[in-house]
């Protein structure tokens, strides 16, 4: 589309269009989004969505949608080969009602949501950890590449100058309390957070006593919905009852859906700040996670 700003002191601002076919051909509907796209093995998002539209053929859709406050990597200003901009998709979750953007009543891009609010580009989360040695302790995450957002114990700013707004509390769908087997003090749990269109689960096993380290940390990843979270806190719930108390020799993780996915960058993320025995090593029955604000504060 061939657009020309012209701009004069007393005039104001006014939009020439050249071609004018550009303007008569766009129309507008409204949708509602049903799935996010995702890249096989990575899992990564691509920024493209499904839309429940009456007469649509179901195909993924691109994002043609920019949140600059809180846009935390460089890279989200730019343009997808998939005609989507790079994190749109963050500022969207499945369930929400979205504007779309139709050429000669065909569907081309998302561009906003229906109520014309602002969302968050939301990509960031918080952990808080109480630890065996050095006391309270945080950290927040990049969700998109999977890696700490600042410094242990500092809180990070943006581009703009803006601390992340993280106060949507997860929570543990697995592992309540340690347990002890023989002699040893153990805690196993999964933890989950969401954070705009996707939730994350951590899955931990430790050992308390004798002397406190961690395992091999693991990580899942899924598109959000309200039914798949349900379900999550459903298996949780039933894996718990295998945690036999005061000795449990060994409990049975929770076997979450196939919508789940095990996705490899964050377990390097995780094990190079908490594997083995080197500080510091978390009471992790008592770390709190919390998800990016999805609102614009």
């Amino acid at each position: 589309m061939a657009i020309e700003i012209i701009s004069d002191q007393n005039e104001g601002h006014r939009i020439n269009h050249p071609v004018y076919m550009d303007v008569y051909n766009v129309t507008y509907a409204k949708a509602t989004i049903t799935d996010f796209e995702m890249v096989e093995d990575t899992w990564d998002l691509t920024d493209r969505c499904k839309i429940d539209l009456s007469g649509y053929d179901d195909e993924w859709l691109p994002i043609f949608y920019h949140c600059k406050l809180h846009c935390y990597n460089e890279d989200m200003v730019t343009l997808r080969s998939n005609n989507a901009i790079y994190g749109g998709a963050m500022a969207f979750q499945v369930g929400d009602e979205v504007k779309v953007l139709l050429e000669e009543n065909k569907p081309k891009y998302i561009i906003g949501h229906y109520d014309n609010k602002p969302r968050m580009c939301a990509d960031i989360f918080k952990m808080t950890i109480e630890c065996w040695y050095t006391g309270f302790n945080f950290l927040y995450y990049q969700g998109r590449v999977q890696e700490e957002y600042g410094e242990l114990n500092i809180e990070p700013i943006d581009y703009y100058g803006n601390t992340p707004i993280c106060d949507q509390e997860g929570y543990i769908l697995f592992g309540q309390t340690p347990f002890f087997c023989i002699v040893t003090q153990h805690y196993w749990g999964d933890f989950y957070v969401k954070v705009g269109p996707v939730f994350y689960i951590i899955r931990i096993k430790s050992t308390g006593l004798p002397g406190p380290a961690t395992g091999n940390i693991t990580t899942f990843k899924a598109i959000w919905s309200e039914e798949l979270e349900q379900e999550c806190i459903r298996l949780g719930q039933a894996a718990e009852k295998t945690i036999t108390l005061p000795i449990a020799c060994w409990p049975i993780f929770p076997v979450y859906p196939d919508a789940v996915k095990s996705i490899s960058k964050f377990p390097l993320t995780f094990n190079k700040r908490f594997l083995g025995f080197q500080p510091p090593q978390p009471k992790w029955w008592l770390t709190k996670l919390y998800g990016q604000s999805y609102y614009e504060k």
